[in-house]
């Protein structure tokens, strides 16, 4: 058996039994906790930017201020 086989094994021995312990089972939880946000996270933001798409797609406006009407003030004075 070469070197590296045997460290692997112990790499991994002491992996498992740290996860075995009260230690790893925390550690385990806050991960899960961890990839949990994370997901709801990028769910939103996906959902966002199909919002976002279709939108683009469909032509309409991205915020509700450009659909308020555009006001022009003329002002005239007149040349004597």
């Amino acid at each position: 058996m070469s070197l590296k086989f045997i460290a692997g094994l112990a790499l991994g021995a002491i992996v498992v039994h740290f996860l075995n312990t009260e230690e790893g089972k925390a550690f385990i939880c806050r991960l899960k906790t961890d990839i949990n946000k994370a997901e709801d996270g990028l769910t939103d933001l996906a959902e966002g930017l199909v919002q976002k798409g279709k939108e683009f797609i469909n032509g309409k406006p991205e915020t509700e201020e450009l659909e308020a009407p555009l006001i022009v003030v003329v002002e005239s004075n007149p040349v004597v």
